[in-house]
């Protein structure tokens, strides 16, 4: 039995009285190694206290890190309109734990003197004393200047243990819901702390920190740091929070600092200023027609995006979804949202036609004819009186025409088709990633050449078959403006010091790709100005008297269930503006599954591109 004094006793034919001695003998142990473990901390402690007292000249054993952050920085529109900015403010905090370690009588002494302080709750200290774990409470944010001056009088002569003046910040969006999308958030860290505590879940310190690791900035003697939460607030957040003054207090026993030992300090890095290529004034403008669009047309998604041709500054981006007969505004799908774009795609095959040499601009075509490609058929609604040109099938928007030129293609290219069309579609855009400073565009899908089928150069053509987001097509339409050279969405123009002296630009991020043929993208150019003003045109909506407006309508069906609808579609209109001498805009209009009114891109997009456009045109005027 000693020989196995450790050993499992069961199985062993053991009686009940050696068992129970077993259990009684291992529980001894454990209590014994428990009771050493205790010792040993406390003599550690106990020479630490020795130690500091010989060099400290106190049983201080605590050395506390104070952080104080900065204001954070502001962000700015592209005429230096505020978009964002801090306000600090000042809070009387309440620390429960240093509040229960003092004496009844001390503690007594701090109520009496909290309720000599005006607009001070001390009925909420004691309650909120008696109910919470919680490491940190505010007692009342946002306090008056005499009232803080009165608080800290006491605190300085010592009446009010625990409590402490805090300065806090408030983030502040003047354009609310406008510019959430692109700006994101901000929560400070005592704000999301406190808010979870009052869920009354997971309290105590140690969980806290486990769940928040930067909790212990949190600190009631010294500000909160604000933490950006998406958009352009967490992108930049390194050049917008700056860094905190770091201060290294010696705390006695109450962990009260020591005036003996003032510590060492490091001052903060003043945060920086971010200058954004928005046009706020824009941005709110086409924030408001966008929603009533939304609401009178009852559409699942509205989204509009508004950009510089040439550097591919964008101006404005916007959506806004109705679901469950109510306005979702700001909808962030604007960056994230992928669809099959229909006919505004169409310039693109007939540009792939063109440099292939498939066709001529001489070229014209029979589209009264049903045209076949693969087991599919292709016809028009419409009748002609005449053969259509390739500028014609544009501005009619002729499914058969455009088969009829995908059929020419296919001679042309042969078992090579895939492969080059691939690639000329990846050479534009499509296919690829879009990163645009606070965002990941979501990759638009391109069937790849194994997964081609006898259909899919004409469903190509029409808009089907690929995915792509806003971004993605409006950049191919500033390549038709820019004579073949696509830029690349910028979102950022610089940012600025508190000096307002520059310390980055993005001019790097205002890429140009020469994508297309010269030659051939103005002639597409030109072919899209017949849609607006031609009598065939589908986008006669969206002329602005004195401009030559190109762009290009786009109707496709959605995919509800696995299945093409008939009475769900994705409607867009992409056009350029010219407002100036080599000074063109690109504006892009889309809906998604409108419920009432015609679906369209001719009918529901058309319109609000004229309008913003007209916007522009009277803006720029003044």
């Amino acid at each position: 039995m000693k020989l196995d004094k450790f050993n499992k006793p069961f199985g062993r034919g053991l009686s009940s009285r050696e068992v129970f001695r077993w259990h009684v003998d291992v529980c001894f142990y454990i209590a014994v190694g428990v009771c050493a473990i205790v010792l040993l901390k406390t003599g550690v402690l106990q020479l630490t206290d020795l130690y500091l007292m010989k060099y400290l000249g106190t049983k201080q054993s605590l050395l506390k890190e104070k952080l104080t952050f900065p204001a954070r920085g502001e962000i700015l529109d592209r005429n230096g309109i505020l978009l964002a900015t801090s306000l600090p403010f000042q809070t009387l905090a309440m620390d429960p734990y240093k509040v229960r370690s003092i004496s009844e009588k001390r503690k007594l002494i701090a109520f009496e003197t909290l309720k000599t302080v005006p607009d001070v709750p001390s009925e909420k200290v004691l309650r909120e004393l008696c109910m919470r774990k919680a490491s940190i409470i505010p007692v009342k944010r946002a306090i008056d200047f005499e009232t803080a001056s009165q608080v800290k009088k006491f605190i300085q002569k010592g009446l009010l243990p625990g409590i402490e003046i805090i300065t806090e910040q408030v983030r502040e969006y003047p354009w609310g819901d406008n510019t959430r999308t692109i700006l994101g958030v901000v929560r400070g860290s005592k704000d999301i702390l406190l808010a979870y505590k009052h869920t009354n879940r997971n309290t105590t310190r140690r969980a806290l920190k486990a769940l928040f690791p930067w909790s212990e900035y949190a600190d009631i003697n010294s500000a909160t740091p604000q933490r950006g939460i998406g958009g352009i607030e967490q992108v930049f957040d390194v050049f917008l929070a700056g860094k905190p003054e770091k201060q290294i207090l010696h705390l006695d026993r109450n962990l009260n600092p020591m005036e003996k030992f003032p510590g060492t300090r490091t001052d903060a890095t003043l945060p920086c200023s971010v200058v954004l290529t928005i046009d706020i004034h824009l941005q709110q403008f086409v924030a408001r027609l966008i929603q009533t669009n939304v609401i009178e047309k009852q559409a699942y998604l509205g989204m509009a995006v508004v950009m510089e041709a040439k550097s591919g500054e964008i101006l404005s981006a916007y959506s806004a979804s109705f679901e469950k007969g109510r306005l979702i505004p700001n909808d962030s799908r604007i960056f994230t949202s992928s669809f099959e774009p229909g006919s505004v795609a169409k310039p693109l095959m007939v540009l792939y036609a063109l440099d292939l040499g498939a066709i001529s601009e001489i070229d014209r075509f029979n589209c009264n004819l049903a045209a076949r490609i693969g087991d599919k058929t292709y016809r028009d609604e419409h009748t002609y009186k005449h053969d259509l040109s390739i500028k014609e099938i544009l501005a009619a928007s002729s499914d058969s025409g455009m088969a009829q030129i995908v059929a020419r293609v296919i001679s042309k290219s042969g078992a090579q088709l895939s492969e080059s069309a691939v690639a000329f579609y990846n050479h534009c855009g499509i296919g690829k990633n879009l990163l645009i400073h606070h965002t990941a565009i979501p990759k638009s899908t391109l069937p790849s050449p194994a997964r081609w089928t006898g259909i899919t150069p004409s469903q190509l053509a029409i808009g089907y078959e690929f995915n792509a987001n806003p971004f993605h097509l409006v950049r191919i339409y500033a390549g038709f403006a820019n004579k073949g050279t696509i830029p690349y969405p910028c979102l950022v123009k610089k940012i600025i010091d508190h000096n307002k002296d520059t310390v980055k630009t993005f001019q790097n991020d205002h890429r140009l790709e020469k994508c297309f043929n010269p030659r051939n993208a103005s002639l597409i150019y030109d072919y899209l100005k017949t849609v607006t003003s031609s009598k065939e045109g589908t986008g006669k909506k969206a002329a602005i008297d004195g401009y030559d407006i190109a762009g290009k309508t786009g109707t496709s069906r959605r995919l509800v269930n696995g299945r093409y609808s008939r009475r769900s579609h994705n409607s867009a209109f992409i056009g350029i503006l010219p407002l100036e001498k080599d000074y063109n805009i690109v504006i892009g209009v889309f809906f998604q599954d409108i419920k009432k009114g015609s679906d369209y891109g001719g009918t529901a997009c058309a319109p609000v591109f004229k309008e913003i456009g007209e916007y522009l045109i009277a803006s720029s005027m003044k």
